[in-house]
């Protein structure tokens, strides 16, 4: 699927920019992505759950609510329509620890998000200048859930595995505007994606059974979450010169 999206948008880029008469133009935008998700409270279930049930804890684990890291962009601009595809990357860790018979015990869980963008939309006249772009986009791609434990001590020594199954399914459309500040110059994005049905909801029942193996059989099941996200992107932003 990857690799079918990026040729799609190769084609589409390439007939584009190639219509020399409507002066087409490239860019790339680098930056960081500040991600807010709106529908993790059956993860949050699990780890609150989690704490709850180990009284013991010194650390107790804190709730997912944002989700950060990095992002890259590029595209085309033809006249005041543009269309770009991109990666946007979104990871958290937590940690828990306490002692157990004497052995301070450490354990880390590490939420991670991996999605390729597809935009398009329109942008002002004269972009050279910076300029404003309103657009929508169709985002593909996976969701993990991955923990380790151990010994506080040895806990960096050891390797996440993970514990949903399977890499779950995100698939959003979304809407965003982009405000450009001189060429090249920083840019700001702010962004909704929103899931389009139920069908792309991830069940974190496995998951709660990892973390919490003596409760889990009394909790309610499915845990479904879905990954709409508030966010904003900050970076910079090149575009090419029009000749």
């Amino acid at each position: 699927m990857k690799s079918l999206f990026k040729i799609l948008v190769s084609i589409l880029l390439f007939s584009c920019l190639s219509q020399t008469e409507l002066k087409g133009q490239f860019y790339y935008n680098i930056g960081y992505n500040a991600g807010f998700p709106t529908g993790l409270e059956q993860l949050n279930f699990v780890i609150q759950r989690y704490n709850d049930t180990r009284t013991y804890l010194a650390e107790p684990m804190k709730k997912i609510n944002y989700l950060d890291g990095f992002t890259f962009t590029m595209g085309g601009v033809v006249d005041i329509v543009f269309v770009d595809f991109g990666y946007t990357a979104g990871v958290q860790r937590r940690y828990a620890e306490g002692p157990v018979s004497g052995v301070v015990m450490r354990r880390d869980l590490k939420v991670s998000s991996h999605v390729f963008d597809m935009n398009f939309g329109f942008c002002s006249a004269d972009p050279n200048k910076g300029g404003f772009y309103l657009g929508a986009s169709m985002n593909i791609g996976k969701f993990s859930v991955k923990s380790r434990v151990s010994e506080k001590e040895t806990i960096k020594s050891e390797k996440y595995y993970q514990i949903n199954p399977d890499d779950d399914l995100i698939f959003t459309l979304g809407v965003f505007m982009k405000i450009c500040i001189k060429n090249p110059g920083i840019y700001i994005q702010p962004y909704f994606q929103f899931p389009l049905s139920h069908i792309f909801d991830s069940d974190m029942t496995t998951v709660n059974e990892v973390l919490n193996p003596y409760t889990y059989d009394n909790d309610p099941s499915p845990l479904n979450i879905h990954n709409g996200t508030f966010g904003v992107k900050i970076g910079i932003s090149v575009l090419s010169k029009n000749d």
